[in-house]
């Protein structure tokens, strides 16, 4: 049976950071897809390299609990996990997946309103240290807006343009919808919220983070089937 380790970002000061890749993991585990079902990260200890010596002698899958590809993904991660002195095959990070869109649709769906009469707002990290951190977040809008669920469909930035207060003065809908594409809840709710204004007669309603829908566990059963048969890039990986 096949192992996976889902590897997040972590945050040892706050523990919403990492609480969706471990909401995941359970599902996972229930899902019976693979043995085991483990939850890394960065920051937090025990880290990834450690959790995933424990997984030696296995056939290992890493998949990224990050939304964009970049320097964490890129760089940060295979670094520390090349320490392990296992093999692993690292997946791209959960938010390139096409998948991520029926997430974000999800959790949209937890507040109510009229998607018709609605503007759906990604509300994405960003960074302007690199070009690819913001990508995800475009493609999955561009891809939301094709669908036409939405009366229309915007991006803002946390640490990117457009930023996160020129949000209100693009939206042309009664009732903003934003939805964090983050892989967590590391962001506390109210920060954001704090971020947007919106004018007199306007409704913002703000959902969880698209990393914390159910529907993430089957992307990640999805991606892996998808690359099962890849070659491995190398004897580490």
């Amino acid at each position: 049976m096949t192992a996976l380790l889902l590897v997040a970002h972590g945050d040892p000061d706050n523990a919403a950071s990492s609480a969706a890749a471990r909401a995941t993991a359970r599902t996972l585990e229930a899902l019976g897809c693979f043995d085991p079902v483990r939850v890394g990260t960065l920051k937090e200890q025990p880290d990834a390299a450690e959790i995933l010596r424990g997984l030696a002698g296995r056939d290992v899958w890493v998949v990224p609990y990050f939304m964009a590809e970049g320097w964490f993904t890129g760089t940060v991660l295979p670094r520390v996990l090349d320490t392990a002195g296992v093999s692993y095959r690292q997946l791209p990070a959960i938010g390139t997946a096409h998948g991520i869109d029926d997430a974000v649709v999800e959790r949209a769906r937890q507040v109510a309103h009229d998607p018709a009469h609605s503007t759906l707002a990604l509300l994405g990290h960003g960074t302007r240290r690199s070009a690819t951190s913001r990508d995800t977040t475009l493609a999955c809008a561009q891809r939301l807006s094709r669908r036409g669920l939405y009366a229309e469909v915007l991006t803002a930035f946390t640490d990117d343009d457009p930023g996160l207060d020129t949000l209100d003065a693009r939206v042309t809908s009664p009732t903003v919808v934003a939805v964090p594409f983050f892989a967590g809840e590391g962001f506390h709710p109210s920060a954001l919220r704090d971020s947007i204004s919106v004018s007199a007669g306007r409704t913002l309603l703000l959902a969880s983070s698209a990393g914390s829908s159910p529907l993430v566990a089957q992307l990640v059963v999805d991606m892996v089937a998808h690359h099962r048969k890849a070659p491995r890039a190398d004897a580490s990986r």
